[in-house]
């Protein structure tokens, strides 16, 4: 389990400010509208001395780049990289790679937006850590590769790790996650494990419910 207090983000007019955000589940979403503090507050996970991991003392956190922030050098080369700086199982990658038709040996920057999204996100998700970031990680790809990208997430989860996602694409994670925090202008407005929409409603059903609790 990993556990976050205290997280306080100011910046022009926006004002994140999180009391506890704990994550006990093998993938939890950050859910919300454009603009509802998704990405600050991912990217304030990253350099938050506040929170303690319970397990062992020096969590491993990877997260997964934008586009624009991976060098055009070639898929085998940027293996090369990561393996760098994690423990990175490269078998596992170009397997996963190859089920999506992606040349090791073509530059990165001749893939469309959509390939390139799925090769950061496989690039990150062999690399062994203790939290997977992802932020957005569908917005660009194809419904037909989503669906099996989501299929291959499910399949490759390490039981050990943790993986926290935002998104305001909702159709896209319900099979994924296990437990999601909903967040309105910096602050959680509501929290929910998967098993209790179950038996409720949908994520997109449950969403619309809590939005429009705090819009009254």
């Amino acid at each position: 389990m990993i556990k976050y207090a205290n997280i306080n983000k100011k910046y022009s007019k926006f004002d994140l400010q999180i009391n506890e955000l704990i994550l006990d589940s093998p993938v939890t979403a950050i859910l919300g509208h454009v603009g509802s503090g998704k990405t600050t507050l991912l990217k304030t996970l990253i350099k938050a001395n506040n929170g303690t991991y319970t397990t062992i003392s020096n969590p491993v956190v990877i997260f997964k780049p934008d586009v624009s922030q991976v060098p055009n050098n070639s898929i085998n080369v940027l293996m090369g990289f990561y393996s760098c700086f994690y423990k990175f199982d490269k078998d596992k990658a170009k397997r996963l790679l190859r089920q999506f038709n992606i040349d090791l040996y073509t530059k990165y920057n001749k893939h469309s937006y959509g390939q390139k999204d799925i090769i950061t996100i496989i690039l990150t998700m062999c690399s062994e850590a203790d939290l997977y970031i992802l932020d957005e990680p569908f917005s660009r790809i194809d419904p037909i590769n989503r669906k099996l990208l989501t299929n291959l997430l499910v399949d490759e989860i390490n039981d050990e790790s943790h993986i926290l996602i935002a998104s305001h694409e909702l159709p896209n994670i319900e099979r994924l996650v296990d437990y999601i925090y909903l967040l309105k202008d910096g602050e959680v407005i509501s929290e929910r494990h998967i098993d209790e929409l179950e038996n409720e409603s949908s994520i997109k059903e449950w969403y619309r419910e809590e939005y429009k609790k705090t819009s009254n």
